[in-house]
């Protein structure tokens, strides 16, 4: 007998079988978050390259803690966009300190086409 589950859309998308990857967030000698479409791009197509079907971004592998709400929504958008391209399955973070900038991340991230979840991690723990 088997089990019919509907799953919400946004799991439904997620891969049977996956490579997760936590990308690092990309910054100038600066220190200016440089998530332009060429080097997000040539982040995600090494990632495909070498077997990745998730990435996590945004993690605290992606720096997330140092970066502005507008940074984090521009990484958000430029992920969905290369992401999608590839057909990667993007989990975008939008933990924070301040639960309204959590609320305005989350909500910016589902309205990127190419963002399939969201997640939200606590800025600090051990």
């Amino acid at each position: 007998m088997s089990v019919h589950v509907r799953w919400p859309r946004w799991l439904a998308a997620m891969p049977e079988h996956m490579v997760l990857h936590a990308p690092f967030t990309p910054f100038t000698a600066s220190l200016a978050l440089n998530a332009t479409e060429h080097v997000v791009g040539r982040l995600a197509r090494q990632a495909a390259a070498l077997g990745v079907s998730v990435v996590f971004v945004g993690g605290s592998m992606g720096q997330f803690d140092t970066m502005t709400v507008q940074e984090r929504k521009d990484l958000a958008t430029a992920w969905g966009k290369q992401g999608a391209a590839l057909g990667l399955y993007v989990i975008f973070q939008v933990g924070q300190t301040v639960q309204a900038e959590s609320i305005e991340l989350a909500q910016h991230a589902a309205s990127v086409a190419g963002v399939h979840a969201i997640a939200a991690v606590p800025p600090y723990y051990e």
